[in-house]
């Protein structure tokens, strides 16, 4: 989509899980990025696929960290009554029952 139409926002998948492509989870995510995705969704609540998604998950960085900040700017500017704080708080909470 980058090259094809130009496009510079975040772009993320659908669920990994949905079996749409072939090749395990983790090759899925991984051909997801390689294409130009900066988000590989994965939403089945599966541990074992989560694990094998470390390998090859990484955290955001340089274009797509900017062009996610950018989303989350947009996102929160149009629910303005959010509470960012209370929301990372739940989210972390959320994280811990994983570690």
């Amino acid at each position: 989509m980058r090259s094809t139409i130009g496009f510079d926002g975040l772009i993320m998948t659908d669920d990994i899980n949905m079996h749409a492509l072939s090749g395990t989870v983790a090759e899925r995510a991984a051909a997801a990025t390689k294409a130009g995705c900066d988000i590989a969704l994965h939403c089945s609540g599966d541990l074992e696929e989560m694990h094998s998604l470390l390998e090859v998950a990484k955290p955001l960085s340089g274009k797509s960290l900017s062009r996610a900040m950018i989303a989350e700017d947009i996102a929160f500017k149009a629910t303005p009554d959010i509470d960012q704080g209370e929301l990372k708080q739940e989210l972390d909470a959320l994280l811990s029952t994983y570690g």
